[in-house]
């Protein structure tokens, strides 16, 4: 329910993303808070795109590539173009998350990724939301997600022990 209402929230993320990398212009997220600066980088690793039609598969696995090399702002206008042509494909999103994550853009990644849950249960999506909750000091619900994502069976096992470790540092600092 709380990824629902999340979800609604958000709206469509191809509505308020009207930053283009490669001109500079349009609307810039916010400079994240200091208190962010423990969170984990962006570990979130793109969604495997089993989902994205096979048009989409060549354009979907060079923005993949690109994540994977850290060049976040490219992968991300790849990924706008595919989110445009397949707004229904979660995957696309999800990695989407992990690029804005990337480019430290807190609040799009945070929407990339809730409205990919509203799809499929993506674990990277989950652990991306949590990320970028962290990022903008929404603290009590990103431990909720890095719990979440720790108790998921087919989560990476290194990424479970950093989300549970996360999880713990900011529940212990909320309440010293």
């Amino acid at each position: 329910a709380a990824v629902t209402s999340a979800v609604l929230l958000a709206g469509n993320p191809n509505e308020w993303n009207s930053y283009d990398q490669k001109t500079g212009k349009g609307a810039k997220a916010a400079k994240a808070p200091a208190e962010a600066k423990a969170a984990p980088a962006a570990a979130a690793a793109p969604a495997t795109g089993g989902g994205v039609p096979a048009a989409g598969q060549p354009k979907y696995k060079d923005a993949v590539q690109k994540i994977a090399a850290k060049q976040y702002g490219p992968a991300n206008d790849l990924l706008n173009a595919l989110a445009a042509e397949y707004p229904q494909v979660p995957e696309i999103f999800a990695s989407r998350c992990s690029a804005q994550l990337g480019l430290q853009h807190w609040a799009a990644a945070e929407a990339d990724c809730a409205y990919s849950l509203n799809f499929k249960q993506l674990p990277t999506a989950i652990y991306g939301l949590a990320v970028a909750e962290d990022g903008q000091a929404k603290y009590g619900q990103a431990i909720a997600h890095y719990r979440q994502f720790a108790a998921l069976p087919d989560a990476a096992p290194a990424l479970k022990t950093q989300a549970t470790d996360r999880a713990d540092l900011l529940a212990k600092a909320a309440n010293p």
